[in-house]
């Protein structure tokens, strides 16, 4: 290259550096002494040189040549540039990367008494269980810390959130909650009865009475309280006939003892649409046409609702959609939701981590490759949902404890492996338009799939063939 482009950056010469991206005469990936422009572009704290590279998708989390491994994420917490650290979370930094001691952000923040970096990152799901390579947490770190009262508001913000307060959007839209939710609190005597209705591996749900009610009871241990809290929150935002109902809760207060607990509506014979599954199979049984367009339009209802409030699922499965006695589905557990708004047209999705460990058949393409997402990766859930409910089997289950799972997942992604569908095909019971709706809505392409409000329109244009008898 024959203009030092290192150089125009160094002395923010943004018009000059805007020009030769326009000609074309700028390489993203050129690197001087093991930093790429984006290391240089930080460095320098050239914000508007910043922010077009990365809608240049230049890549975020790159670690340069130095001892330390930085990589511009990194550069900018220990620069304390907090502008620059937002931008970074905006198009793809992942909040919860580890620098090369194991150290998240929320480490450095709690060792540097950094407040600023704890008010920065609270809106992109930091995890504080993350322990650094001394097997240390942030809140462990801040708890040696001389300044621990003062740092110890701020690490409320994760572990005794009040969702009461308020949860904020990646767009800086605060969603404001209610302030008063005390008779949402659970401060009487609670009576566990025998029945357990689930079992997950970190939480459990039991049967309980509370004042003369009967409610299913979720306990959730300390390890997840933040993002229980989190579920919380939105549970409060949503009042809808198909999303299961928060009746009452209580945030554990002891950060090493106390539970969370969620109450949530019970009804007689409520059970998860997976144990619904596995009971019919076991009989040699299948749903019939209309109970699998009732429970999918249930399922639609629901997201849109979710969707029309900004809310993103991310989890959506069929152990987390719960069938009542009367047949209606309801959608629960938020616990890795966000609140975030469709980005505008030439605005970034977003990439956030998680721990699916339990749910990667369910994840789509984009979330498996790393990548920026929307809301549609909760419709790329619903196909296999519907998948699940026509064929009563779990895609690629097969192969999920076993060494081939690893390549299934990368021709997932990348080459767009999907469920068999030839001998749904050959079945009389499904007609070719839903097996159309569910291949549309799991499409490699996420502009491709349908929102929810289309497919539900489109199910309720799907006929049942009357008996003819003449």
């Amino acid at each position: 290259m024959s203009v030092n482009i290192f150089q125009i950056i160094k002395e923010g010469k943004t018009s000059k550096f805007k020009q030769f991206i326009k000609e074309g005469n700028v390489d993203l990936k050129n690197e001087k002494n093991g930093r790429t422009l984006l290391h240089y572009a930080v460095k320098y704290k050239r914000y508007t040189i910043v922010k077009i590279l990365l809608e240049k998708k230049c890549k975020v989390d790159v670690e340069d040549s130095t001892e330390d491994r930085l990589t511009p994420f990194f550069l900018a917490i220990h620069k304390g540039y907090v502008d620059l650290l937002k931008l970074l979370l905006l198009h793809g930094s992942n909040v919860n990367q580890c620098n090369s001691y194991g150290e998240t952000v929320l480490h450095i923040a709690s060792l540097d008494d950094n407040v600023r970096l704890f008010r920065a990152v609270k809106a992109y799901g930091p995890d504080p269980t993350i322990r650094d390579d001394s097997n240390e947490t942030a809140l462990m770190r801040a708890h040696e810390d001389p300044v621990k009262s003062k740092l110890q508001k701020y690490h409320n913000m994760w572990f005794d959130w009040n969702p009461s307060i308020i949860l904020v959007s990646l767009d800086k839209n605060l969603l404001h909650l209610k302030k008063n939710q005390s008779e949402y609190k659970i401060d009487k005597k609670i009576d566990y009865l025998d029945k357990k209705i689930l079992r997950h591996q970190n939480e459990k749900i039991f049967l309980c009475k509370y004042e003369g009610k009967r409610l299913m009871i979720k306990e959730s241990e300390k390890d997840l309280q933040y993002k229980i809290t989190r579920a919380i929150a939105i549970n409060l935002t949503t009042d809808h006939r198909n999303i299961l109902k928060m009746r009452k809760y209580r945030v554990g207060t002891n950060l090493t003892t106390d539970k969370t607990l969620v109450m949530y509506e019970y009804e007689e014979n409520i059970r998860t649409l997976r144990d619904l599954i596995v009971k019919k199979k076991s009989r040699g049984e299948y749903f019939t046409l209309p109970r699998i367009l009732k429970y999918a339009k249930d399922i639609c209802r629901g997201m849109i609702h979710l969707h029309k409030n900004n809310i993103i699922h991310r989890d959506l499965k069929t152990h987390n959609l719960w069938v009542t006695r009367k047949q209606t589905v309801k959608i629960s557990d938020f616990e890795s939701s966000r609140v975030y708004k469709t980005p505008a047209k030439g605005e970034k999705g977003i990439v956030l981590t998680v721990d699916y460990s339990s749910t990667e058949i369910y994840l789509a393409p984009e979330i498996l490759k790393g990548e920026q997402y929307e809301n549609k990766i909760d419709v790329y859930s619903f196909a296999l949902i519907l998948y699940e409910m026509i064929t009563f089997e779990k895609p690629f289950d097969e192969y999920k404890k076993t060494e081939k799972w690893e390549k299934i997942k990368e021709e997932i992604a990348y080459m767009g492996l999907r469920p068999e569908t030839r001998h749904i095909k050959k079945e009389k019971r499904i007609p070719k338009k839903l097996i159309i709706l569910m291949e549309k809505c799991w499409n490699h392409d996420p502009k491709i799939r349908s929102d929810f409000e289309t497919i539900l329109n489109y199910l309720n244009r799907i006929g049942i063939k009357k008996k003819n008898n003449n």
